[in-house]
Order: structure tokens, then sequence, then C-alpha cells
């Protein structure tokens, strides 16, 4: 949310979100600069019907890039959890 929040008024570049908890359509279409939503497919926090939501906030919303995936197979917590033997 936080990483959000600045993007709305451009003091950053650009932002990944890999967690969109607690972020709201209303935030997404207040984003300023780039920005990559990414999301694991099993995730109770965010559901998928708001994430379908932001993909079509930042498709209409030509003057900010913007990029929503889905990871097929992950769960929440997926960007922490590393196998390093990988």
């Amino acid at each position: 949310e936080v990483a959000v929040e600045l993007a709305k008024h451009e003091f950053i570049q650009a932002v990944v979100l890999l967690h969109p908890s607690f972020v709201t359509v209303d935030d997404i279409e207040a984003v300023e600069v780039p920005i990559a939503v990414l999301r694991a497919e099993f995730d109770q926090i965010s559901p998928l019907a708001l994430l379908k939501q932001f993909e079509e906030v930042l498709t209409d919303k030509s003057e900010v890039d913007g990029y929503v995936k889905i990871f097929l197979k992950f769960s929440h917590g997926w960007t922490v959890r590393y196998n390093v033997e990988d």
C-alpha cells in the first residue's frame, strides 16, 4: 500500500506490487508512474476479481504503463519463499 501511495505523486519512477494487499481500484486509478501488479493464483488477501478490475483500469489509462500478471500454481507469500538450490 505504501508503494502505491508513493506512485500517486511521482515520488518514484515505477512500482511493482508483489502482494497487492489493501490496494483499491481508486488507488490504481491515482497511480502516475509505470506499475506492475503481480499476484499468486492462490491468494486469500487479494481477490482475483479485484486484480481483474486493476487490469481494466490500467488498460484504460493510456498515460501510464501498467501490467497485471497472475502466477499460476503459487500461493500468497510466493515472492519471499525461494529455493537457493534452484
